[in-house]
């Protein structure tokens, strides 16, 4: 069955003009489609997630032995996924559901909010995100009121 899910994924990526697999269409929590897919983009969810059953079908792979023809396409999967959205705050910068959602859009809506889903034993509160390349974790992303 993990198998099954790991090339759905991989099948239904898109490697992008950067390099980086992207997730189009995709759903950001509690809502649906935008016009012209603006708002379903890499949503951070789906990143999260894609990349957990990646890497958990690559270690299951190796600890079975099996599947081995095709560990090398999960793996360059896994490791070139599109990066966390982001965007900077007037606190600094925060994770974002999707691709070009405004980090102000969380004081109005939960839709489009700053969202922080991390791997557990790979991400610490307040420290820097490995290969990910996203914000600090646990970091104050608005002022509250």
């Amino acid at each position: 069955m993990i198998r099954a899910a790991t090339e759905f994924l991989v099948a239904y990526m898109k490697k992008g003009d950067d390099g980086k697999y992207h997730i189009i269409p995709t759903f950001p929590r509690d809502w649906g489609f935008t016009v012209d897919f603006r708002l379903n983009k890499d949503c951070i969810i789906d990143l999260a997630l894609t990349e957990f059953i990646l890497d958990a079908t690559l270690q299951a792979s190796q600890v079975l032995g099996v599947d081995a023809d095709l560990r090398a396409r999960w793996k360059r999967s896994a490791r070139n996924i599109a990066p966390y959205p982001k965007a900077k705050g007037p606190f600094g910068e925060v994770w974002l559901d999707v691709v070009d959602a405004r980090w102000s859009m969380s004081l109005t809506s939960h839709h489009h909010g700053p969202c922080v889903p991390w791997r557990a034993g790979r991400h610490r509160l307040g420290e820097p995100h490995g290969n990910r390349g996203a914000p600090r974790c646990g970091q104050r992303a608005w002022k509250a009121e």
